[in-house]
């Protein structure tokens, strides 16, 4: 029983996450960030917050899309990247 519930609220709160990140990714797309194009992480989150998405779903957006390498570090610090799968998931979803 406990286990089944904490599935459920785990496999929900991914999907909200999931949602979130793709929603980033979006916005991220019509911002005009391309693969491979490196930018200050400000400017990522200024996207999200722009987007409607508010600090918490900014913050597990961006969880769930470095897990899934939608988003890289870069090679400066504070620096990310949209990559190419990133961009799938945006276009995709």
């Amino acid at each position: 029983m406990l286990i089944d519930f904490l599935r459920i609220l785990v496999g929900g709160l991914t999907e909200m996450e999931k949602e979130a990140a793709i929603k980033l990714m979006r916005a991220l797309v019509d911002a005009g960030f391309s693969a491979d194009d490196q930018r200050a992480d400000a400017a990522i989150e200024k996207a999200g917050l722009e987007a409607g998405l508010n600090r918490e779903q900014l913050k597990a957006a961006l969880k769930y899309a470095r897990e899934h390498k939608w988003i890289a570090d870069a090679n400066k610090a504070a620096w990310s990247a949209l990559t190419q799968a990133g961009i799938d998931a945006a276009k995709k979803e």
